[in-house]
């Protein structure tokens, strides 16, 4: 459940200025990583920095979802000292692909002329 709400906030990530809920959670560090994630993105989807860009696209939600399980994936590993199984992280990638997919298509409601893109 924890991997749907940060879907849900994921995200606005990419906003300029860190005012977005997601920097004021618990879920901060994660914001950080995709943040950071979000440069290589720009440059395959061509597209310019700012908010509702290169992370609300679908390209955007699907990678920014693997990256992080595969470091949650990692962090287990290390912490705790064995992994998950692999049905297990695609539920966890599923969590997170459905809540950033669903704050998509609230942006789409509160803003209905911004589109939802592939890439």
């Amino acid at each position: 459940i924890a991997f749907y709400f940060l879907g849900a906030i994921l995200p606005d990530a990419d906003s300029e200025d860190r005012g977005a809920y997601i920097y004021h959670t618990i879920f901060f560090p994660v914001a950080y990583i995709v943040h950071f994630l979000e440069y290589p993105l720009l440059i395959i989807s061509k597209r310019k920095k700012g908010h509702r860009q290169s992370l609300h696209t679908i390209m955007g939600i699907i990678l920014s979802s693997f990256v992080i399980v595969f470091l949650f994936s990692l962090l287990c590993r290390w912490l705790i000292g064995y992994g998950f199984s692999v049905l297990s992280l695609l539920f966890l990638f599923f969590c997170l692909f459905v809540g950033q997919f669903l704050h998509l298509i609230e942006d789409k409601i509160t803003k209905p002329e911004w589109k939802i893109n592939w890439i």
